[in-house]
């Protein structure tokens, strides 16, 4: 048909090899719960869609959402937003790559992440600030034990202020 074919056996071997590698990879990082593996094979082809229009509209609703219940949003609250959103973001990411994320997808979403501010009606200062507070404070979180649970419990709190 299309190419050569593969019998079921050799596909089997083939995967399993590579899953080895995905585990030897993740293992590079001492605390790792996002298994993160960072291989120049695997990142080349690793392309992220550009979803900063999306990440925007969720800094947005998000915002709202705290502004609503304390009144004021501060740059510690926006930071946290993207923070959470970037790790939930990740997680999904992992789940549809077999169990494992790209050190390139990391970075591309961080990237995209740092996009979504400039769509949003800060000065030029207030965004340089959010974003070297984000980019100081994600590369820590990513690999910081209980994060995936740390981000459920913080949208949950959300997803709970919302519907008040």
């Amino acid at each position: 048909m299309f190419g050569s074919t593969i019998d079921e056996k050799e596909w089997a071997n083939e995967t399993n090899a590579y899953m080895k590698k995905l585990e030897m990879l993740s293992k590079a990082f001492p605390i790792n719960p996002l298994k993160i593996v960072d291989d120049p094979e695997i990142n080349k082809d690793i392309i992220v869609p550009d979803v900063s229009g999306l990440f925007k509209n969720d800094l947005l609703a998000n915002g709202g959402i705290i502004k609503r219940v304390k009144k004021e949003v501060t740059q510690k609250d926006v930071v946290d937003i993207m923070i959470y959103l970037t790790i939930g973001g990740l997680v999904n990411y992992k789940e549809n790559w077999w169990g494992y994320l790209p050190m390139a997808a990391v970075n591309q979403v961080i990237n995209l992440m740092n996009k979504a501010i400039s769509y949003i009606g800060f000065t030029e200062s207030q965004k340089t600030s959010i974003c070297n507070d984000y980019n100081s404070a994600i590369r820590n979180k990513i690999f910081q034990q209980g994060i995936i649970e740390e981000t459920n419990i913080y949208w949950n709190k959300i997803n709970n202020a919302k519907n008040v």
